[in-house]
């Protein structure tokens, strides 16, 4: 998946083809961007982050709307705060909820963003 804004993200791989073109996201989107984000980042392919691969994907997302990268400890915490069954891991539906916020920050900051799978 490669994500961008006017630059290319340097934290997203690229994979293969298929150019979704750029475009406003919606709340819709966040099943199938949430998709595509686990495709990319979920390594061990069980459906769930570690911390290790959250704080890859938090990293990806931020350096994709421009901001600063947080520190290792807030990322933590916020991955303690979406791990509410607390297995220690971030599953889809704990992602989606961060995802909610990513995409009004998106559109509150009218970046547009490509995405290929």
């Amino acid at each position: 998946m490669k994500i961008s804004q006017s630059k290319k993200p340097k934290n997203m791989a690229q994979s293969e083809s298929s150019y979704l073109g750029s475009r406003k996201f919606t709340m819709s989107d966040i099943p199938s961007f949430t998709e595509k984000i686990f495709a990319e980042f979920d390594k061990d392919k069980n459906n769930r982050f570690t911390k290790d691969e959250f704080t890859t994907v938090i990293k990806a997302l931020i350096d994709l709307v421009g901001g600063e990268i947080p520190h290792i400890d807030d990322v933590e915490d916020i991955f303690n705060l979406l791990d509410v069954n607390g297995d220690e891991t971030i599953d889809r539906q704990e992602f989606q909820s961060i995802m909610v916020t990513f995409f009004k920050l998106l559109n509150e900051r009218s970046i547009d963003v490509s995405v290929e799978k």
